[in-house]
């Protein structure tokens, strides 16, 4: 599949595997397809070397930092990214997603937040747990074989995002290590500075 041009602006270019839905996936479709997507709102500056990933805990996408070429700035905004559940099929280009500014709707952080940076990475991690998928088998402090799904508020859930590395000048390396809770506060999200992990 060619990548489309993205010059300029912030639309959402979705890659999806043709003939499939999200609901349906098909491993014998044929090439995959790029979409593209406005979202109904308005979301981060167009940026470059920012870092997106996927939450499977709260079927949202979360993007932090990033470059703004013409402005020439490094973003430290937290950007949560849905998909509107009632829009249509995003293999037929007709599903809808929404930005919310974590940043501006009461994210926390401690000690601080994280700085702004670029060329960085994230990733969800099951930091505690030793094998998913399973039931307590006593009364250990983690899930011996496996832990829940994470939607019940009275067991523990091990997943967060992780964020390390990157540059906030595009010379020095970045050596802290954070880790994104989105459903924490509230929902609102919390960043923990995690380095000395």
């Amino acid at each position: 599949a060619t990548l489309p041009s993205t010059a300029g602006d912030s639309t959402l270019r979705v890659l999806y595997n043709n003939g499939a839905t999200l609901s349906a996936p098909k491993v014998d479709s044929p090439t995959p397809k790029w979409a593209q997507i406005t979202a109904l709102n308005s979301g981060p500056s167009a940026v470059i070397n920012a870092a997106m990933v996927y939450s499977h805990v709260t079927r949202k996408f979360y993007v932090f930092g990033g470059y703004n070429p013409t402005k020439k700035t490094v973003n430290n905004e937290t950007w949560e990214l849905i998909l509107d559940p009632t829009s249509g099929d995003c293999s037929a280009g007709a599903c809808n997603f929404i930005w919310k500014n974590l940043s501006k709707e009461g994210l926390s952080c401690y000690p601080s937040c994280p700085q702004a940076r670029r060329s960085h990475r994230m990733a969800e991690v099951n930091y505690y747990n030793r094998n998913p998928g399973g039931i307590q088998a006593s009364s250990n402090a983690y899930w011996a074989t496996g832990e829940p799904d994470c939607t019940q508020a009275d067991q523990p859930c091990s997943f967060g995002i992780f964020m390390e590395g990157g540059t906030s000048d595009g010379v020095s390396y970045l050596s802290d290590r954070w880790m994104l809770d989105p459903t924490a506060n509230g929902g609102k999200g919390h960043w923990q500075l995690m380095t000395e992990m």
